[in-house]
C-alpha cells in the first residue's frame, strides 16, 4: 500500500502548480501556470473515466493470476491520467 501512495505522491508532485502571487488563470496571463485549472480539470475527468476500467483490469488480473497485482486500481487509474493529461496539452 505504501508503494502505491508514494507513487501517487511522486506523480502529483510533477503536475503543474499555481503561482504564489495569485495569478490563477486570469485572462491575459500567459506562461507555465496559465492553464493550471484546465490541466487539473482534464486530469480529474480522465482519472474518473479511467477508474472503472482500472478496477475491471485489476479484478481480471487478480482472477487470472490468482493473486492481487502489485498496485491497486486507484494507482493504475492515476498513472493513466498522468500519462494522458499531458498529451492533451502537448497537442
Amino acid at each position: 500500500m505504501s508503494d502505491a501512495v508514494s507513487q501517487i505522491d511522486a506523480t502529483w508532485a510533477t503536475a503543474p502548480r499555481a503561482p504564489k502571487d495569485g495569478r490563477r488563470g486570469r485572462a491575459g496571463t500567459h506562461g507555465k501556470y496559465s492553464n493550471y485549472r484546465e490541466y487539473r480539470f482534464y486530469f480529474a475527468v480522465i482519472f474518473v473515466l479511467a477508474l472503472p476500467l482500472a478496477v475491471c483490469r485489476w479484478v481480471g488480473t487478480a482472477i487470472l493470476s490468482r493473486e492481487p497485482p502489485s498496485s491497486g486500481p486507484v494507482a493504475m487509474a492515476w498513472r493513466q491520467a498522468h500519462c494522458i493529461a499531458p498529451m492533451i496539452f502537448s497537442a
